[in-house]
């Protein structure tokens, strides 16, 4: 296992040798004493184990609001850590002055996580208004149901703040003058820039489980999770796209993020409806951390991303220490959670072909609650037309059989079909 994992924890550098499958909430406050950070559901749902993680990427920090409770502390390595302590400045910073004046805090256990989550919306949203701040807030749960002071809050920081902050990449010192961030913040890239060049952390190749985002692991059975031999395939934002074209393709990388991959101007060019899958996939501090490879070899009959690519037609790449194996994403899915999978294989890639103009595509889900549910059902459908008529089809289903389904029998049906 790794020597030590290094990362900034507000404004303390840290290096543990700490086993790296403990939850990092866990390590916050129970090693940190940082008990801000509130633990609750440990699945991921309510919020209130929401903190930053930055992570340096062509110098410049990408900050996002993850779960902590279901987040690693291998996955803190070489990152920029901010609990709602870090945010302290000498009094109340601009975001939790506005939450006291419009009285947006009731029993105060979520009001952390909500300061956290906006900001996040201000280091890291492209665009400043309420819309995308209630989206960055989506999965901060409050029992107390305050949600219309909330709201005001939020409302009236954006109309505050509304051009005077930029949309320029590196907002930190913006941030820092209008009192949203520590000063500290400032000195955060130079000090990440050392911990880049510090040795990756050995795997060790005998492992009980293979973990990428771990967001659904980590809910199931941290207990057995934290006491096993853990193998860890990660995305790193810096060397390695989410989503790229080549030729007639789009190729994802199996590590990379689900927020990551819907949000990618990629897929936003040829998916006008993507929002429908942003919007009923869990929480943005889920999708931070889940991966699509994740989702796909956790092979549950309800994987949302996996209905979505194999509407697409999608393929998969493995690859051991043979080379590499390329098949379709519905050839994989043989029976309840078994995979036609080889010995020693990781999923890596997945690609599709790039979409013509005359396409449609569309992704439903039908669930208990609207939001941060799993599926009592869910589908995705893609066809091209001409005109009206349907040329070619494929469709999905989610929680009809033991796998995610690709309905094989109906292209053949609609083919010839005239869009009514």
């Amino acid at each position: 296992m790794p020597e030590k994992i290094s990362f900034i924890l507000n404004n303390e550098l840290i290096s543990t040798d700490i086993n790296p499958a403990l939850s990092l909430v866990d390590y916050i406050r129970y090693y940190k004493k940082l008990t801000g950070t509130k633990v609750s559901c440990r699945e991921g749902e309510c919020g209130a184990c929401s903190v930053l993680a930055g992570e340096l990427n062509d110098e410049r920090i990408i900050y996002k609001n993850v779960n902590f409770c279901i987040f690693s502390l291998h996955s803190a390595n070489r990152k920029h850590i901010v609990t709602i302590e870090g945010l302290n400045t000498s009094g109340l910073n601009a975001i939790q002055e506005e939450f006291l004046k419009n009285g947006a805090l009731q029993c105060g256990f979520c009001t952390p996580e909500f300061i956290i989550s906006l900001t996040c919306f201000f280091l890291s949203s492209d665009v400043i208004d309420i819309y995308n701040a209630i989206k960055f807030v989506s999965g901060n749960l409050c029992r107390c149901a305050g949600y219309f002071s909330i709201k005001d809050a939020i409302s009236n920081l954006v109309k505050n703040l509304s051009g005077k902050v930029s949309e320029s990449q590196d907002r930190i010192e913006e941030l820092i003058s209008l009192n949203i961030i520590p000063d500290y913040f400032k000195d955060i890239k130079s000090r990440l820039m050392p911990l880049q060049n510090y040795p990756m952390l050995d795997d060790t190749e005998d492992y009980d489980f293979l973990i990428s985002g771990g967001t659904d692991l980590y809910v199931r059975d941290y207990n057995l999770v934290k006491s096993s031999r853990i193998k860890y395939a990660t995305h790193s934002s810096s060397t390695i796209e989410a989503v790229w074209q080549n030729f007639n393709k789009i190729f994802i990388s199996a590590f990379a993020s689900v927020e990551s991959v819907i949000t990618s101007s990629v897929i936003k060019k040829y998916f006008k409806n993507i929002e429908n899958l942003e919007k009923y996939f869990g929480s943005r501090q889920i999708r931070n951390k889940a991966t699509v490879g994740g989702n796909i070899i956790n092979s549950s009959p309800i994987g949302d991303m996996s209905n979505f690519l194999l509407s697409l037609n999608a393929e998969v790449y493995f690859r051991n220490g043979y080379g590499e194996r390329k098949l379709l994403l519905r050839d994989l899915f043989l029976n309840y959670k078994k995979l036609n999978l080889r010995n020693g294989e990781i999923l890596t890639k997945i690609s599709f072909n790039i979409p013509p103009k005359n396409t449609f595509s569309n992704f439903i889900k039908i669930s208990r609650r609207n939001h941060l549910d799993i599926a009592s059902v869910n589908s995705a459908v893609y066809f091209i037309r001409t005109d009206d008529v349907i040329k070619k089809c494929s469709v999905s289903a989610g929680r009809v059989a033991p796998i995610p389904k690709y309905l094989a029998d109906t292209p053949h049906y609609l083919k010839g079909k005239k869009i009514s």
